[in-house]
This record gives C-alpha cells, structure tokens and sequence, in this order.
C-alpha cells in the first residue's frame, strides 16, 4: 500500500469523514504523534485488535518502543484486517518475507523455529 492508501484507511478506521487533500489530512505514516492518536482508538474501543497490532509490531520490531510510524500504521491496519497487498516499495521486510505475507504466517513460521530450536539436542 502507498502512505496515502495507508493514511486514509487509517483515518477511516479512526472515524474521520474530512474529504482528503485539503492539507488537512493526518500523515499517520510519517508522523509518530498521527500513530499515537491512531493507538488511543485500539485501546479505547477494541481490546482484541489490540492485541493484534502489539503482535503484528512485535513481529515487526522486536523491541516495539523503536518502531516507526510507518511499522506502526501497517502493524494497525493488519490488526483491523486491512491492509492490502503491498503495491510500493515502501513496504517493509520481515525476516525475508514481504508484507504481503499475513502476520498469521509469520507467527506461524515464528513458532515452528522456536519449537525446532527447544527440540534440538544441546
């Protein structure tokens, strides 16, 4: 997704009905203050896409505090489901894999090498 793309859906899901491009317009993708007003949303009103986006982030970053506000706008709108797939080459990389493999598949991969790791002799 493109920052635009990804600032208006944000924006969407935050409940703003301001008509775009009239220089209004929050920069949720570049402005970590944008991302923090964004969050105050989750934690008031969804509890488990909440938790959601702290998984995804940490996916992201393992130390979340760090994250950008870009890591953060992707991280919220995959908790909300919708983040599409990824068209620029702003997205971001994970251990490889590119944003247009669902955090699911991450968490996944995640936990099967932890498990391989516990398993293997010492």
């Amino acid at each position: 997704m493109t920052n635009e793309q990804i600032n208006a859906a944000i924006a969407e899901a935050c409940g703003w009905t301001a008509i775009w491009g009239e220089g209004c317009d929050p920069d949720y993708c570049g402005d970590l203050n944008e991302m923090h007003e964004a969050e105050k949303v989750l934690r008031n009103q969804f509890t488990t896409i909440e938790e959601a986006y702290w998984r995804n982030l940490q996916w992201v970053k393992p130390h979340p505090i760090y994250a950008t506000a870009r890591q953060r706008a992707e991280a919220f709108l995959r908790a909300l489901g919708k983040w599409e797939k990824a068209t620029d080459k702003e997205s971001l990389t994970v251990g490889g894999a590119t944003t247009e493999q669902s955090s699911v598949d991450h968490l996944r991969d995640a936990t099967k090498m932890m498990e391989e790791v516990q398993d293997a002799p010492q």
